[in-house]
């Protein structure tokens, strides 16, 4: 496990990683690699209870889920976890799971780099009602400004396997990763670069990321060894 020095400094450097803007997910970039390295878990869940989370649903909500397979953290049947972003009961998801402190210095971090221009009481404002969330953040928290949390479906442009739905914008994944661009999206998602990643490829290349423990040093490099979005396979038909 990563020390806290360690781990913030990752977290620092993938929080400053892109320009701001009002769709704050569709700007943050980091390697799956990095974002691996910063988790304290990494599973594949099945979402099967949820609630909004205290302080009058302003900050998120907490979910309960199925472990179906864990490959970093202790080995559990259920996980409790929260996010900012809602997610669906009874859904399948690729989890990348920040601890409580490393969550909060990386929301902390990026809303305090967005209003950096904006005015003071903007500033206030949000840095306030944030401030009132965190005596509620739960233990463990979807990371990676909350795309760490990877819808697991049966993807249609790839003759319905089950895959993870990567947003390779944001999140860049190693090169010689077997993927292939998806059609069947919402606007978007097409905005982000999305991929689909067959769930056992995932599995590999997660495996091998825990592996290689990239640490802080390689978070502002992103771009290197890491797929663009035409590089994965086009199916024929599309």
């Amino acid at each position: 496990m990563s020390s806290p020095s360690r781990s913030m400094m990752a977290i620092a450097m993938l929080a400053f990683a892109s320009i701001p803007s009002a769709a704050l997910s569709s700007t943050i970039e980091t390697t799956l690699d990095v974002l691996i390295d910063v988790s304290s878990d990494v599973l594949v869940v099945t979402v099967t209870e949820g609630r909004t989370n205290s302080n009058g649903g302003d900050c998120g909500f907490v979910y309960t889920a199925k472990v179906n397979k864990q490959f970093k953290g202790k080995t559990q049947e259920d996980i409790e976890f929260g996010t900012m972003e809602g997610l669906s009961i009874g859904k399948t998801y690729f989890l990348a799971l920040y601890d409580r402190n490393a969550y909060i210095a990386e929301r902390t971090g990026i809303l305090n780099f967005t209003f950096a221009n904006h005015s003071e009481d903007e500033r206030k404002r949000a840095m306030t009602k944030w401030n009132g969330c965190q005596k509620f953040i739960p233990r463990r928290m979807v990371g990676g400004w909350e795309l760490g949390a990877m819808p697991v479906v049966r993807a249609p442009d790839i003759d319905y396997k089950i895959a993870v739905k990567v947003p390779l914008l944001s999140i860049r994944i190693p090169s010689g990763t077997i993927c292939t661009q998806a059609a069947s999206v919402d606007q978007y998602d097409r905005g982000l670069d999305t991929v689909w990643v067959t769930l056992p490829e995932m599995e590999r290349v997660t495996m091998n990321a825990i592996e290689r423990k990239v640490g802080a040093t390689q978070a502002s490099d992103k771009r290197q060894n890491s797929l663009t979005f035409r590089e994965c396979a086009i199916p024929d038909d599309k």
